[in-house]
């Protein structure tokens, strides 16, 4: 009797351990399809942040801007600016000349 109630405590011992290991494993699994994840995630942004930088640095110069400009947003270059001198302008009312002798 002492020797069955062993054995049967020892099996039951035996198969609580298994699951238990068990158990362990699918939250290992389930922790390392999380962490690949992530690193799948990391990859990408480590790549798009490579394809902005290298925009940016395409982006730099005025030429390009406005090549962009032109291409992408129909924008048009300015005209050439003209030089406009203003005439001359009177505010108020007009100065009259007074000649010494003359009759007004």
């Amino acid at each position: 009797m002492v020797r069955s109630l062993a054995i049967a405590t020892s099996v039951v011992g035996v198969f609580g351990l298994l699951l238990g290991v068990s158990a362990v494993q699918i939250e290992l699994i389930g922790n390392q399809r999380h962490l690949d994840r992530v690193r799948s995630q990391l990859t990408a942004s480590y790549e798009r942040q490579y394809t902005l930088r290298r925009e940016e640095t395409l982006l730099r110069s005025p030429q390009d801007v406005a090549d962009i400009a032109t291409r992408d947003l129909g924008m048009v270059p300015p005209e050439r600016a003209a030089l406009v001198s203003p005439g001359v302008v009177r505010i108020g009312a007009p100065t009259t000349t007074v000649v010494a002798g003359a009759t007004p």
